[in-house]
């Protein structure tokens, strides 16, 4: 990734400042981690003042989950009929926001930084929070077809597709397929976590 060191001559856009802010950042966390993050060093490289940094995120934790969320896309809610179809599709629109990740072995993955508390809340409000809705959607639509019993448990069943694939990406270091996501899928639906009544 190429980062410009020096703004333009003249006034430099606010959209672009922003930009090449958020690049900074990132280089500078995949380098260094959550923990090596230093706010000065990101001003330096992108030739800005630090206070231009903090004007549009006020905390360390709120610039490195800027990082994450900034390609994100929550994608378009699938409805093809099929809970195991309409997992893989849902499954695979949260790994292209980790795509990026590929091919940078050595480097610490972005989405990794979400165990970062301050982070992870963050970027659950801002993201993760209306992708698990549309999850637990997903689910109840096969509920009322009949795909699964009405007791289906949809966080553990999110959680262990999701699990699956942070687990084989940011530990693992593999590229994920949409066959693995359908072997999963499938084996999930196929015997649902039922929620559990105490």
């Amino acid at each position: 990734m190429t980062i410009t060191t020096k703004p333009a001559p003249g006034r430099t856009q606010d959209a672009d400042l922003t930009e090449r802010i958020l690049e900074a950042t990132e280089q500078h966390l995949r380098a260094h981690g959550f923990s090596g993050l230093r706010v000065e060093q990101v001003a330096q490289t992108v030739g800005c003042g630090k206070t231009a940094i903090y004007r549009r995120w006020p905390t360390k934790e709120e610039l490195a989950a800027a990082v994450v969320t900034h390609q994100a896309d929550p994608g378009v809610e699938p409805d093809t009929g099929s809970l195991v179809e309409d997992l893989v599709i849902h499954q695979e629109q949260s790994m292209i926001h980790q795509s990026y990740e590929q091919g940078l072995r050595g480097e610490r993955p972005i989405w990794g930084i979400l165990i970062e508390p301050g982070v992870r809340d963050i970027v659950d409000e801002q993201f993760i929070a209306a992708r698990r809705e549309r999850g637990r959607t997903i689910v109840a639509r096969a509920v009322s077809r009949g795909e699964v019993p009405p007791e289906t448990d949809a966080d553990a069943l999110l959680d262990m597709i999701a699990g699956f694939s942070f687990y084989r990406t940011n530990v693992r270091d593999e590229r994920l397929t949409l066959a693995s996501f359908r072997q999963v899928a499938s084996t999930v639906a196929g015997a649902p976590p039922l929620r559990i009544i105490t």
